[in-house]
């Protein structure tokens, strides 16, 4: 990012085929352009969705979560458009932060705020888990979805 913070993103599409696939390129295409030039991440959430749903069809939307590290600080601060929640861990593995979806996701209405969480701060072997509802819906031998607490 221009302030020298690093970004970092996952997202996912409605629906499987060529059209997603096209959709996520044009929205990872954009986002990376957008992080190069500015380091709110709420304007660039912004940003994309309002281009994004000039082109993309109403049966369509991305869920996407848009992260900032500082690494001086060690602060990182997020904004989730939709997406499911990611985690932060401490060293020892226990949960040390849920990174909630404050907002609806992209392309759904053309006028939308993306809320930027408080800057946390990271220690020392603090691992950040991002997740796609693929993981989280995957069938266990039991057919129930694999979900949140499993993962954790």
């Amino acid at each position: 990012m221009p302030d020298g913070s690093m970004a970092f993103v996952m997202g996912d599409v409605t629906g499987h085929g060529l059209a997603p696939a096209l959709l996520m390129a044009s929205t990872q295409s954009l986002i990376r352009s957008l992080v190069h030039t500015n380091a709110d991440v709420s304007r660039i959430l912004a940003v994309a969705n309002s281009m994004l749903a000039n082109d993309t069809a109403d049966d369509r939307f991305v869920t996407l979560l848009l992260a900032k590290l500082d690494y001086n600080s060690r602060r990182l601060s997020f904004a989730s458009a939709g997406h499911p929640s990611g985690y932060v861990l401490d060293a020892s593995g226990a949960l040390k932060a849920c990174l909630e979806s404050s907002a609806l996701p992209l392309s759904v209405l053309a006028e939308n705020e993306f809320p930027v969480s408080e800057p946390m701060e990271l220690a020392s072997g603090d691992l950040i888990l991002l997740l796609t509802d693929g993981v989280l819906e995957a069938g266990a031998l039991q057919g129930e979805g694999f979900g949140d607490r499993r993962v954790l």
